[in-house]
């Protein structure tokens, strides 16, 4: 009984701290364009779920794309979301596995580029591709025809 009495207390101790974490707005740390038409953004506590996910990019799409300089008209473009954090463990052997920043000047200015949470791809004729979880063998993948808000899925 007194195995049963912990858990329910500790569940009640650990409840708030958990609603907590799963509240928490997303925060943005950085915004770089790597090339003319292309950006990364990284992110803590970004959302967990497909739907949450395009929600926050038409949220935060028009501030994002004034604050990199690429354009918000329809054009051909692709955004890069990352969950990480920076780092200064650049090494040659671990070179392959960082996203490093030339804008940045201090130190911490990689990040680990194994898989971002979400890539959205804007192509000239307007259709947007949100692909979750790119790179990864469970990657999910959502089509917005060009001039509509429907959202369709892929895989």
């Amino acid at each position: 009984m007194n195995a049963y009495k912990n858990y329910f207390i500790s569940a009640i101790l650990l409840a708030p701290a958990l609603i907590w974490l799963l509240i928490l707005p997303t925060k943005i740390h950085g915004i770089h364009r790597i090339t003319a038409d292309s950006a990364v953004v990284v992110v803590n506590n970004f959302p967990a779920s497909d739907a949450e996910r395009i929600q926050w990019w038409r949220k935060h799409q028009l501030m994002l794309q004034q604050k990199s300089g690429i354009p918000a008209t329809t054009g051909d473009y692709t955004w890069f979301i990352y969950e990480s954090d920076y780092t200064s463990d650049f090494t040659a052997d671990n070179h392959n596995e960082l996203l490093c920043f030339s804008d940045m000047k201090n130190q911490s200015n990689c990040i680990r580029k194994d898989h971002p949470v979400l890539r959205v791809r804007s192509a000239n004729s307007g259709c947007v591709v949100f692909t979750m979880d790119y790179n990864r063998i469970d990657s999910r993948e959502y089509r917005q025809p060009a001039g509509s808000n429907e959202l369709y899925q892929v895989y």
